[in-house]
C-alpha cells in the first residue's frame, strides 16, 4: 500500500497520507518544519518527495476517479439520510 499519495494544481503539490505512520509524519511536517504538506509549492516538491523515499515512504501520484452516476448519488443520499 502507498504511504502517500499527492496531487497537483501546477503551482503547489498536496500530500494525501493513507496509514497511520504516513499520518504521523504528515502531522509532524504540518506543526514542526516549514512544509506545509498541503500546499507544498513545486520549486520544494523534488527535494520534499526524495526526502519521503529516503526515509522509506512510498509516494504516488493520486488516481483520477470518475464521478457518481446519478443512480449512485441517490444511494448515497439514501443512505446518509438525506
Amino acid at each position: 500500500m502507498t504511504d502517500f499519495n499527492f496531487t497537483t494544481n501546477g503551482f503547489y503539490f498536496r500530500l494525501i497520507p493513507n496509514n497511520q505512520q504516513a499520518i504521523d509524519i504528515y502531522n509532524y511536517m504540518a506543526t514542526d518544519t516549514q512544509i506545509n504538506p498541503c500546499n507544498i509549492p513545486q520549486s520544494a516538491w523534488a527535494s520534499t518527495k526524495a526526502q519521503l523515499k529516503e526515509a522509506g515512504y512510498s509516494v504516488r501520484k493520486l488516481r483520477k476517479s470518475k464521478p457518481l452516476s446519478i443512480s449512485e448519488t441517490d444511494k448515497l443520499l439514501s443512505e446518509l439520510g438525506a
